[in-house]
């Protein structure tokens, strides 16, 4: 059956009524994708009736995620909806050719999502949105999976389009991530092998709620507070450096010394494909071991867990995707 999604990250010119054309709209692979629609139903109460009297439309919440195995080429407009700014890579990059995508203001884009439940026209429907934004982007790398992003967004209006399903040489060619393709250093040094699970979680906080009187739609696309970047690192029972930089700020310490000091490595996370050619990465300032979690019980493997927060101005944080 034809299901799809494709994105646009070409700029709205007017937030949420500017309509793509259809050649500017790229196919991606996805696992799922939830696209729900609150009305926002204002119920009119009055005193002489013991239910509502009437209903009308409200303030419109449409909003959704998107999630599948991370596949940059594929997911970089919404990785750069997120991100907000792209700049082409450099000889300082781990990566010297294709994009970066840095912090900056969420930049709007648009989805179509079609279903197909039989052929024939009656039973396909395609559903565009304007004004979309992506609200937050959550990346799960575990020991022998596949590497999975997630998306969660939300947009100003919706129509109905003309169910167009995009043919195989429409998608990419690109391998999606595994585990044993991705490789983690912290402050420059080689790579860490000892790494079971990671999680990165990147909260634009994008504001839902810029409603105004004379329309039921958001107005525009933007952000109420600092963006938070999160995680956590659950290494092997046999690691200790980083589990002591975790309890006491350095990977030699045995103590807390009376600063409270707190470790903060640098990070990077870098994606090869199946030839072991790097495609794609990812990297921070500063991530701050603000934490552990640790679990013993019998003989079974402790589980080592630390979680993190990251720092730095807005230039320290990139996404790195290949030509």
């Amino acid at each position: 059956m034809g299901r799809y999604l494709k994105a646009s990250i070409v700029a709205e010119t007017v937030y949420g009524e500017t309509v793509m054309a259809a050649n500017q709209f790229a196919p991606l692979r996805v696992k799922s994708i939830s696209y729900p629609v609150d009305r926002g139903l204002l119920l009119e109460e009055n005193i002489e009736s013991y239910i509502p009297v009437a209903a009308y439309g409200g303030a419109l919440k449409v909003s959704g995620s998107i999630e599948g195995n991370l596949r940059p080429k594929q997911m970089k407009q919404l990785i750069e909806s997120c991100f907000g700014d792209s700049t082409a890579l450099g000889v300082l990059d781990p990566i010297t050719s294709g994009t970066k995508y840095t912090l900056s203001m969420p930049k709007s884009m648009q989805l179509k999502v079609g279903e197909q439940t039989q052929s024939g026209g009656s039973y396909e429907m395609e559903l565009d949105y304007q004004g979309v934004g992506v609200k937050t982007m959550n990346l799960t790398v575990n020991s022998k999976e596949f590497v999975t992003a997630k998306f969660d967004w939300f947009a100003k209006i919706y129509s109905t389009g003309t169910y167009t399903a995009p043919t195989a040489s429409e998608y990419s060619v690109e391998d999606p991530a595994v585990f044993y393709n991705a490789l983690i250093s912290f402050d420059g040094g080689s790579s860490v092998f000892n790494v079971k699970s990671m999680s990165i979680n990147i909260d634009r906080k994008v504001d839902e709620d810029r409603y105004v009187i004379g329309d039921f739609t958001v107005q525009e696309l933007g952000i109420n507070g600092l963006t938070d970047i999160s995680g956590d690192i659950t290494f092997t029972e046999k690691e200790y450096a980083q589990f002591k930089a975790a309890l006491y700020g350095a990977a030699t310490a045995t103590t807390l010394n009376t600063t409270n000091p707190i470790a903060k490595p640098s990070f990077l996370m870098m994606f090869t494909d199946q030839a072991e050619v790097n495609k794609a990465f990812i990297k921070f300032g500063a991530i701050n071991f603000g934490g552990t979690d640790t679990t013993m019980t019998g003989q079974n493997v402790i589980e080592k867990k630390i979680s993190w927060k990251a720092t730095g101005d807005a230039g320290s944080f990139a996404f790195g995707i290949a030509t």
